[in-house]
């Protein structure tokens, strides 16, 4: 063997040591390895037990009761562990139906076998359970409220309270809800009959964006009557009313005290925001706070298309420089008629005694207001502001205190925006109203003279009417 081949034998002897290294390790490396476990452990060693109850992993499960009463979270549970059914929470007028795994309420969590492998949150589901109500919703025997809950109730169809059923309320309320919607709608407004029984409903709060009132919209033929409210919260951007947002039937023998809050609202009225029906034997003596300065505020209706008589208003002036005030209504296409004011109207754009702006029919009506301001130098009257319709036997205080626009104003005798002087040993008599000069017909079917206070006031309504005129 030459040197030249001894070499070439070394060489390749050498390659195959390598190739025979490189297979063994490639061996060794895809072969499974035995897993010691955690310091040294073998981990096999606990297969057989049941999963999770040795990981030391815990999670929490709570429970939104949905307006009932707490119930107490659950936690350190284990992997995959079931828990235990708390007991029920509690909600006035409503049977707890069971827990489900969804805000919808789609699932219902099974207590024996569902288990729990993350922190979770559970959901009551409630039935409603109507309090024992003996009335059919008939006009012989209505459904009868007495508090907040079966207030919500009316005209809700639930239990058979549908919007053209009567209702009868039998307890003054004090609204404990944080809201109540409308009752009625556009397509679908109420009517059948509510009769207050001269009850109150105080601290009602009504919020929406758009339209305000306890009822939403009165049909043709509903009505509502002998019902007084006290601290109205009814924020709506849009229009509000007491009583009602829109009136095309009836609201009679109503009223309205204490504050009236509004946020910016654009039309409000005391009793109705918007009437094109009937608003009869109704008074307004309240104070309406936070409106806006492009608001139309009538102290009984906000817009009048249809009927507004035998109404009066007694204070309430706003404390906002709101655009047009008017002591029975803002705007007027329809009747005004044996109405009287005797509160202040200040703080507007546009004030008048009875209505800022008549295209209607304004007649038999007198105003004893203290003053009457607006800002604008032409946008104020004692009876009306601007005038494009009839005008027939309305009164205004002769000393009354005008202003416009800083400036005063004094009242033309006998004009139609201004109507007739009458002075205070006229008013304060009987005969005035009743007979002539007002000839308000019907006079001792309607109202009653309060001798303390020499005014007529409202028969067979609630609340506490001692106004006077100062």
């Amino acid at each position: 063997m030459t040197r030249n081949s001894s070499k070439f034998l070394i060489i390749i002897l050498v390659f195959m040591a390598i190739i025979t290294a490189c297979s063994n390790q490639f061996v060794i490396d895809i072969l499974p390895k035995k897993d010691t476990g955690v310091d040294g452990e073998d981990p096999g060693k606990d297969l057989g037990k049941e999963p999770g109850k040795e990981t030391g992993i815990v999670f929490a499960v709570t429970f939104e009761s949905n307006g009932g009463s707490a119930v107490a979270s659950i936690k350190n549970v284990k992997l995959n562990s079931k828990i235990d059914k708390p007991d029920d929470p509690k909600l006035e007028y409503f049977d707890f139906m069971d827990w489900y795994k969804e805000k919808k309420l789609i699932n219902k969590w099974d207590f024996n076998k569902d288990t729990v492998s993350s922190n979770i949150t559970l959901y009551a589901k409630w039935k409603i359970n109507l309090p024992k109500n003996d009335g059919t919703g008939e006009v012989s025997d209505p459904f009868l409220v007495s508090d907040s809950i079966t207030l919500e109730l009316v005209g809700s169809g639930k239990g058979g309270w549908d919007l053209d059923k009567h209702y009868k309320q039998t307890e003054d309320i004090i609204f404990s809800l944080s809201e109540l919607a409308p009752i009625g709608s556009e397509t679908s407004p109420f009517t059948g009959i509510y009769d207050g029984g001269n009850h109150t409903i105080t601290d009602l709060s009504i919020e929406r964006d758009d339209e305000c009132g306890l009822f939403g919209y009165i049909g043709k033929n509903g009505v509502v009557k002998n019902l007084g409210l006290m601290d109205i919260y009814s924020p709506g951007n849009n229009i509000a009313g007491g009583i009602a947002v829109f009136n095309y039937g009836m609201v009679e023998n109503c009223y309205i005290t204490g504050n009236f809050t509004g946020d910016n609202t654009l039309s409000v009225g005391g009793i109705v925001a918007g009437n094109y029906g009937v608003v009869q034997n109704c008074y307004s003596n309240c104070s309406f706070n936070s409106l806006g300065t492009y608001t139309i505020l009538g102290f009984i209706v906000g817009s009048n298309e249809g009927i507004i008589q035998n109404c009066y208003s007694a204070g309430g002036t706003s404390d906002n420089n709101v655009f047009g005030i008017g002591g029975i209504a803002a705007t007027n296409s329809g009747i005004i008629t044996y109405c009287y004011v005797t509160g202040s109207i200040d703080n507007a754009h546009e004030a008048a005694g009875i209505v800022p702006h008549n295209e209607g029919a304004v007649g038999n009506c007198i105003v004893l207001s203290t003053s009457i301001k607006a800002g604008s130098p032409d946008g104020i009257g004692r009876i009306v502001n601007t005038n494009i319709g009839s005008m027939a036997n309305n009164y205004g205080r002769k000393d009354i205190v005008m202003e416009a626009n800083g400036m005063p104003y004094a009242p033309v005798n006998g004009s139609p925006t201004d109507g007739l002087d009458i002075e205070e040993s006229e008013y304060n008599k009987k005969s005035f109203w009743s007979g002539g000069p007002l000839y308000w017909e019907n006079f001792d079917n309607i109202w009653e003279w309060n001798t303390a206070t020499a005014l007529p006031i409202l028969k067979n309504i609630g609340g506490i009417q001692n106004h006077s005129v100062e």
